[in-house]
């Protein structure tokens, strides 16, 4: 596997390599992926659970957002978020520009305060959201994480006039980029997801195009290059205390002030939010606890015979609602550095590696090659909330089913794009760079 990565179109950095020959090891030396037996004894489901129970886990959003007093201590916080911009619209049927990602290349329309027409794309709004919104901490950073096929949007998004400015009659309009500069936002240097080899009988797949010998690497990476790449722990030196990783595509994913001053009052080294499962989330990972212990389990490792049982978790009359991961994750950077550090100086490098290494995923996909043929093929993942719950005191930011299109509103289908930006049932307001629910 190593002369296969040695020979592919581009050159991993030396952690990326490390991190996909470590899953790689696990897979070839008959680990295989982490199946979940729903029927284990020890997992415990949050639909079973009595409130005290699982108040030890969740912290309520709502329960937060009427501690007025937490905006207050927000702004003493200095926060990066860091933009999981990968997905691209390959999945949703749509043909992008090239170098777009979903959050990039989607664009939905609104109305200025003065009732003109605008068009802006997700990744617009996120920006915008920024711009308006870095008063609510000390400082406000943003690391891009795309891949080597998005990072060509990302800078065209940066670069485009700003919105206040394209309301104006004005000679010299700001960008993106401008504004962040007058704010003291840290664009951060672009970090880069490299695609893995595709498996066809345990090698790398020989055949097709090279884009299809090739899987997205995916987000279990994320905390594994930042740490041995020494990011996470030159943020900390410049004063950076949080960071939220989230998923570019998802407009309502963004910092929350509420969440960043709970972690830190509260010494939380690390948190996931979530939200009640709805039918609609069947497919997505879920947490659960085992033996007092936090656990995301995903639909990919689950065996065949309990997916549908999996699917129906927490949608049965009567259930308490279970929490759905929504792919936002908070981290308490001081604290999470100091905890690998001392890990490594006690057990050294590999156990901190084994520690950031996602638990195993095996997807099994069907590529349609050119000749009209198909080959059946293994991408190897991992989700980064299999990391996030191996720290001690992880919690969960819970948001209800009222509340949940202001963290959650992703695009994963072409049905998603048609339901929050062209339904008629969502409203975003560029004045605070939200969406809203109608009615």
């Amino acid at each position: 596997m190593e002369q296969a990565l040695s020979k592919a179109p581009f050159t991993y950095p030396q952690e990326q390599k490390e991190y996909y020959l470590g899953l790689y090891h696990r897979y070839e030396h008959g680990s295989q992926q982490a199946w979940m037996d729903l029927h284990d004894p020890r997992l415990h489901f949050f639909t079973h659970m009595k409130e005290g129970e699982r108040q030890e886990y969740l912290v309520d959003a709502s329960l937060q957002a009427e501690a007025r007093n937490l905006c207050t201590v927000a702004k003493a916080y200095h926060v990066v978020t860091l933009e999981m911009n990968g997905g691209l619209g390959t999945s949703l049927g749509m043909d992008l520009p090239k170098g777009e990602s979903k959050a990039s290349g989607i664009m939905f329309d609104i109305h200025t305060p003065d009732g003109r027409p605008e068009k802006l794309s997700i990744l617009e709004a996120k920006m915008l959201w920024a711009t308006r919104h870095a008063k609510n901490f000390a400082s406000l950073g943003i690391i891009p994480w795309n891949n080597v096929e998005t990072q060509e949007g990302w800078e065209r998004t940066l670069d485009r006039i700003f919105f206040n400015d394209r309301l104006l009659p004005i000679s010299h309009p700001r960008t993106y980029r401008d504004v962040a500069a007058e704010l003291d936002m840290t664009i951060y240097d672009q970090q880069l997801q490299y695609p893995f080899p595709r498996l066809h009988e345990k090698i790398p797949m020989s055949v097709g195009a090279v884009e299809q010998r090739y899987a997205p690497g995916g987000h279990g990476q994320i905390l594994y290059q930042l740490y041995f790449q020494g990011m996470l722990q030159e943020l900390p030196k410049n004063g950076v205390q949080v960071l939220v990783l989230v998923n570019a595509d998802n407009v309502s994913a963004k910092p929350n002030p509420f969440f960043v001053a709970h972690m830190m009052e509260h010494s939380v080294p690390a948190a996931a939010v979530t939200t009640d499962r709805r039918p609609i989330d069947a497919k997505g990972g879920i947490f659960v606890v085992r033996e007092g212990r936090l656990e995301l389990i995903e639909l990919a490792q689950v065996p065949s015979e309990q997916r549908e049982e999996f699917q129906a978790i927490g949608l049965h009359p009567g259930h308490v609602p279970q929490p759905f991961n929504t792919n936002s994750i908070y981290i308490n950077i001081p604290q999470v550095v100091r905890f690998l550090d001392a890990m490594q100086q006690k057990a050294g490098k590999v156990a901190v590696r084994k520690f950031l290494t996602p638990d195993l995923i095996v997807n099994q996909k069907k590529i349609a090659l050119d000749d009209g043929s198909s080959i059946d093929v293994e991408q190897l993942e991992g989700a980064i909330g299999s990391v996030i719950v191996r720290f001690p005191r992880m919690k969960l930011f819970h948001v209800g089913s009222a509340d949940r299109y202001s963290e959650f509103a992703p695009i994963k289908t072409a049905a998603d794009v048609d339901f929050l930006y062209k339904s008629g049932k969502f409203r975003f307001d560029p004045e605070c760079a939200k969406l809203f629910p109608q009615g």
